[in-house]
């Protein structure tokens, strides 16, 4: 019998591919057992952050998750060798490329959305009197010369209806997050299925109208709005931002499970020489606050793994919320090269596809065929 089973998902960019990549590997191995949807047997939840929504849609509408990577990819070639007027392109060209004009469909850059943001600033100068009734700050000037809006988002409404409609309606749990810089709450936006499961094992409290520093919501269109919300995009009043800078992945509420895969476009360890210039400095950097919110989550699922049945069951007599504590089996897949900061801008057919190979392999271990 196939363990209960929960996938934690985590974005990043350009490395998406390798989460794609892996959903690609489980939906490879359930058809192998004869499971035309592609869910894995004893699949019972999925959490996902950022840019790892999108690829767990597909996944849960069974479509080709390669073809649909391919596609995208040809895109954004498409679109920039319009700027660049040739057909070869390097990695930094790519990545200029990326940042400057953006990825269609999903976000404008910074020649989209400077000149816009130079016009409106330039208009609020005016209306306050700011270089011709006072001089301006060194705070203007940096609101002006280094604003926070420096790219724009694009995704469709199409992709909110259909996404919203997929993950609402999964006969899995599912659930994404967001974050409110101003309020620090994080917004768990879960189905019905996933809020079962989480009051099931993790919070018996749990429900769509609780307060406290973790708040549950239904899927909506409002919360995935703000599920991939970049800092780059702007920060707007009290609105959330996207939930990966305060935890990058869901482990917690996935603790009912006896397994938990824990996809990660990245890895725990640095992998090759150190850095040596400021954008290997800033790859380490985002490595760094990614795996701290992973690594807090791991250490307390190893804490309850070693207490062994006699201290988890001393600790669930205890426990007010009368939870049974069980070990975890954690299963991590990750990204297994150093990509580097200017390719976190560029999707890559060649990290779904080690990500997927990799996956697979690890899932034979784990479910063999059966005679």
């Amino acid at each position: 019998m196939a363990p209960r089973t929960a996938f934690a998902l985590a974005g990043l960019a350009g490395s998406n591919a390798h989460g794609s990549g892996c959903l690609a590997a489980v939906q490879r191995l359930a058809r192998e057992r004869g499971v035309d949807s592609g869910l894995l047997p004893g699949l019972e939840m999925i959490s996902c952050t950022s840019g790892a929504i999108a690829s767990t849609a597909s996944y849960l509408r069974g479509e080709d998750l390669r073809a649909d990577l391919q596609r995208r990819i040809d895109d954004a070639e498409q679109a920039r060798r319009r700027w660049w007027l040739t057909t070869q392109e390097t990695p930094q060209q790519a990545a200029a490329a990326t940042v400057l004009f953006g990825v269609p469909g999903v976000f404008r850059g910074l020649l989209y959305a400077l000149p816009r943001h130079y016009w409106r600033t330039a208009l609020e100068f005016l209306r306050e009197g700011i270089g011709w009734r006072r001089a301006p700050t060194v705070e203007d000037l940096t609101d002006l010369l280094l604003p926070a809006r420096v790219l724009v988002p694009d995704l469709s409404d199409a992709f909110f209806t259909a996404t919203v409609e997929t993950l609402a309606g999964a006969p899995v749990g599912v659930v994404f997050n967001s974050y409110a810089p101003t309020r620090d709450v994080e917004y768990l936006h879960v189905n019905d299925r996933g809020l079962e499961l989480i009051r099931e094992y993790h919070d018996p409290a749990a429900s769509y109208d609780g307060g406290g520093p973790v708040q549950y919501r239904p899927i909506s269109r409002a919360g995935l709005r703000e599920a991939p919300w970049l800092f780059y995009y702007g920060l707007r009043g009290d609105a959330a931002v996207d939930g990966a800078y305060a935890r990058s992945i869901i482990v917690d509420e996935l603790t009912f499970a006896q397994q938990i895969w824990a996809v990660r476009p990245l890895n725990s360890e640095w992998l090759g020489p150190l850095p040596s210039n400021l954008p290997e400095v800033l790859d380490l950097q985002t490595e760094l606050w990614m795996n701290a919110s992973y690594r807090e989550q791991v250490r307390a699922i190893r804490l309850i793994g070693r207490l062994g049945d006699a201290g988890r069951a001393e600790l669930s007599k205890d426990d007010d919320k009368h939870r049974d504590y069980h070990p975890v089996d954690l299963q991590e897949v990750e990204l297994q090269r150093q990509r580097g900061f200017w390719t976190y801008f560029v999707e890559d057919l060649d990290v779904f596809d080690a990500a997927r190979v990799l996956a697979h392999t690890r899932l034979r271990e784990q479910y063999p065929p059966q005679p």
